[in-house]
């Protein structure tokens, strides 16, 4: 909203780069968990962070706060449960 002057509904491709931008912060602010979980090499990780995390800008930016928060937390039990099952 800042760059359009708060006139009208954000373009399209201010959305797309502010949902890009944000999954690559996301992305990187989780490098210490990941050492912590002792990933020494956490490049591949983050990629894979990105990809998987793009969705959710998709669904806070459509469907609100709420999807993107379940679609996140849901991700996360279906993990714990791979880890649990030692997949």
């Amino acid at each position: 909203r800042i760059f359009q002057h708060g006139i009208g509904i954000p373009k399209a491709l201010l959305v797309y780069s502010s949902i890009l931008l944000s999954q690559i912060l996301f992305a990187f602010g989780h490098i210490p968990a990941l050492i912590n979980f002792g990933i020494t090499d956490p490049a591949l990780s983050v990629f894979t962070i990105f990809i998987v995390s793009l969705p959710w800008g998709w669904l806070f930016w459509r469907k609100g706060l709420e999807s993107a928060f379940i679609a996140h937390s849901s991700f996360h039990a279906f993990v714990a449960l791979l880890v649990a099952v030692k997949f």
